[in-house]
């Protein structure tokens, strides 16, 4: 009976999807490359397929599945970041989502660690943090791109969160997450989480609560994971 309640040790945050709004950025440049190898997609089969998928994973499966194998995946990935930075407005096409800064303002000033675990190279993570001018709020930056398993892998969440503390446990930290893949396998692994359904219906999320965005999110909510 005297069971110890678990309470909210941490929030980590998925980045594209959850804070901003960045995969035009990102699929108008895939759509160029692929085309360029003799590839024909749209954003529509980018987002229902690959979503949360890292560029390398992205890559090697729409090749192979197009019988495409001798194509040099890691250069593609190199020339699609070449691409993006290379056009100096990128920033300009980057939006924050709803209710983004409010949640991050709040749970700092409650003394909440949080993390981004962010398929996307840490490069591009740190250009989105010092967009929001976040950087002095959250410390703990991490790349789906330098683990050894990347999204839909929980791996970056729990390496997320042993950088914070190493104490912390996966049933104490929330990671939100707008990937059903990746949310749902953060789930498994035991973390608490939220599922961004971007106003998609019937997307197959197993998480703990679906928002449309975080303008639903607040520390009474997060805590009320909790029990």
């Amino acid at each position: 009976l005297n069971q110890i309640m678990t309470k909210l040790q941490a929030v980590i945050f998925d980045m594209d999807g959850v804070l901003v709004h960045s995969v035009k950025v990102h699929q108008e440049v895939e759509i160029e490359l692929l085309k360029e190898v003799g590839v024909e997609v749209d954003s529509d089969f980018l987002s229902k397929n690959y979503a949360g998928y890292n560029d390398f994973d992205m890559f090697n499966d729409i090749l192979a599945k197009n019988g495409k194998i001798d194509i040099d995946v890691p250069e593609l990935s190199k020339k699609k970041w070449e691409m993006i930075y290379s056009n100096p407005d990128f920033s300009d096409r980057i939006e924050v989502l709803p209710g983004v800064l409010e949640l991050i303002n709040s749970l700092y000033e409650a003394k909440i660690p949080m993390a981004i675990a962010s398929g996307s190279p840490k490069r591009f993570i740190k250009t989105v943090v010092e967009f929001l001018n976040i950087e002095d709020k959250i410390k703990v930056l991490l790349s789906g791109t330098e683990m050894q398993k990347g999204k839909p892998d929980p791996m970056v969440f729990r390496h997320a969160m042993k950088t914070l503390n190493s104490e912390f446990t996966e049933s104490g930290c929330v990671v939100v997450e707008d990937s059903y893949k990746a949310a749902n396998r953060a789930n498994e692994a035991r973390f608490k989480t939220v599922g961004i359904t971007h106003d998609r219906q019937n997307i197959p999320f197993q998480t703990s609560i679906q928002v449309e965005n975080l303008s639903e999110v607040n520390l009474d909510v997060l805590e009320g994971l909790f029990g």
